[in-house]
């Protein structure tokens, strides 16, 4: 059963429910966009490939899953051809990018104003604690433990 807040209503709850999943529709939907712009440049040679594309498409929607909704800063392909989606706010960055080619895990590459690392192969719920920490200023549990 579902504990309301004083002078909270179940209609507002379900009312904030349903904020969060179209925001992450709309997010689905704004991204997974952008990354397919990317799949038509008119150079060849700055084309992702199609293994690129589908697993950001597969990780776009198990974030959306998450509710999460917040469309990237920037998404563009880098000179191997990988596709990077960015999210920066107040020094810090996350990059969740999917390289080209299936000899290469996607990664998530996070820096601030003094210090950076790479996660490989990254789950959905760790990439949503590392978008976590660079728009909340939340550090992911798994780094505060280490």
């Amino acid at each position: 059963m579902l504990a309301l807040h004083r002078g909270a209503t179940s209609t507002g709850i379900a009312n904030n429910a349903w904020i969060y999943q179209d925001a992450a529709r709309y997010f689905l939907s704004s991204a997974t966009q952008q990354i397919t712009h990317l799949m038509e440049l008119p150079e060849p040679d700055r084309r992702p490939d199609e293994h690129a594309h589908s697993r950001a498409q597969r990780m776009l929607v198990r974030l959306s899953d998450l509710n999460f909704g917040i469309a990237p800063s920037d998404v563009y392909t880098d000179p191997d051809t990988a596709i990077r989606l960015l999210w920066s706010k107040g020094g810090r960055n996350v990059e969740l990018v999917f390289p080209s080619g299936e000899a290469e895990p996607p990664y998530v590459y996070h820096s601030n104003d003094r210090e950076y690392g790479v996660e490989e192969t990254p789950d959905p719920k760790s990439v949503l604690n590392w978008l976590n920490w660079v728009l909340n200023d939340i550090t992911p549990e798994h780094v505060r433990a280490a």
